[in-house]
């Protein structure tokens, strides 16, 4: 049996605090072109990668973080498989009582790109069950993000409302990574922005100050704000510092266009207001950056975000009722038979549309046509244009020879199909 001895913890604490950074000046990354979802596996691919899973899951003779490793490795080879009962034997793993193991999982189902509807509702199910686990919830809304599952709807707006600021970042980026304009308005409401009531800019005392709102966060120095990993190694530190040093700045201008009072309300680390390093000043950049993905725009200040939200509220309206409404790309649609187009056998002259019975013409649908028990797509119209000339042009130079025996209609026959 494989053995993989790379301790998953480490790989696990390594994988969330890699930080999100801002793109360099000078314009956006280029997009990379969209790559087609992979196909599913066969039945005995599947059964033979779920043997070997399974197997390998046993991690026979390890203990400790060599049995995590093996087992996270065991879940990294079945990933390569497309299949629904991939997504199952994960989804166990997912229901498990293991941390560890369940964030491997979650990371992993991220893979099954063939099955983002199956995946993601196991992975917003997860979440449902361990609210409480930080850790978790960051890896599971990584994942709704990658897979760009648009059912977890009420679920990341649930996260948006978390305690711990880190999931809060991780539901934002959530947001922007699945495109769901649903969410754009409660992620908004987090920093006071709402299309319903004054910009920020020009409520209470901060009226007419475009970078800073009442709360007394700066729009433009957002991206101060770090996460590089746990409490104590170097980069954590130099995050801390650099986060203290924004902290101050915030507090400060907060203050300076207070007219000098306290714009927190308390201490400057006091949670939710003024420049505390656990504030709503930390969810700035991170916004920013989903605003970008949704709208495809760049905000200098919350009133441009609010403006934008006035103007656009008809679009953003009939974006959220498509998304309400079934989308094929995310949920399963119902399929049936139908009867679309007739294939006639009527027999007819190719050159006049006779039939056999005298008088006769047909074209259409109701006559063999020149493509036989078949048709191209998108024929029909060509077909009666030019075939249906020629049964007319034939069927009115019939009429001009049949001279005074051509046949007609008494008006007693006609008043009688009137009345019937």
């Amino acid at each position: 049996m494989p053995r993989r001895t790379f301790p998953l913890a480490l790989a696990l604490a390594a994988l969330l605090a890699v930080p999100a950074f801002a793109a360099p000046d000078g314009g956006a990354e280029p997009a990379a072109a969209p790559e087609a979802a992979p196909a599913l596996a066969s039945p005995d691919e599947v059964k033979a990668a779920i043997e070997a899973y399974k197997d390998n899951w046993k991690a026979k003779g390890l203990k400790g973080e060599e049995r995590l490793a093996q087992r996270d490795w065991a879940m990294q080879q079945l990933v390569a498989i497309q299949h629904p009962d991939v997504v199952d034997e994960l989804a166990k793993v997912l229901k498990g009582s293991d941390e560890n193991l369940r964030i491997a999982a979650a990371v992993h189902l991220s893979e099954q790109t063939a099955l983002p509807v199956l995946a993601g509702k196991k992975i917003a199910e997860a979440i449902q069950r361990n609210k409480n686990d930080s850790n978790f919830l960051m890896a599971a809304l990584d994942s709704l993000g990658r897979l760009k599952f648009l059912g977890a709807t009420e679920v990341i707006e649930d996260m948006l409302r978390h305690p711990d600021f880190s999931v809060k970042k991780a539901a934002i980026e959530a947001v922007g990574a699945t495109g769901d304009m649903r969410l754009i308005l409660p992620m908004l409401k987090l920093v006071q922005i709402d299309p319903d009531r004054d910009p920020p800019a020009a409520r209470g005392k901060n009226s007419g100050q475009s970078e800073s709102d009442g709360e007394g966060y700066s729009w433009e120095g957002a991206e101060a704000n770090v996460d590089t990993g746990s409490a104590g190694d170097a980069d954590q530190k130099a995050a801390e510092k650099q986060a203290k040093e924004q902290a101050a700045k915030n507090e400060a201008e907060a203050k300076a266009q207070n007219g000098g009072a306290d714009s927190g309300g308390g201490k400057p680390n006091k949670p939710g207001k003024g420049g505390g390093g656990r504030s709503i000043q930390e969810l700035i950049h991170p916004i920013k950056k989903a605003l970008g993905a949704l709208t495809g725009e760049e905000f200098d200040s919350p009133a441009t975000v609010h403006a934008w939200l006035v103007e656009h509220k008809e679009d953003i309206a009939a974006r959220i009722k498509e998304l309400a409404d079934v989308d094929i790309t995310q949920e399963p649609m119902e399929i049936g038979p139908t009867c679309h187009y007739v294939m006639g056998g009527i027999e007819v002259d190719p050159d006049t549309e006779l039939a056999a019975v005298p008088g006769l013409y047909a074209v259409g649908e109701c006559s063999g046509g020149m493509h036989g028990s078949n048709r191209l797509g998108g024929n029909s119209l060509s077909d009666l244009l030019v075939f249906g000339r020629r049964a007319g042009e034939a069927a009115a130079a019939r009429a001009d020879s049949m001279g005074q025996s051509r046949p007609t209609v008494r008006d007693d026959d006609v008043r009688a199909a009137q009345a019937s």
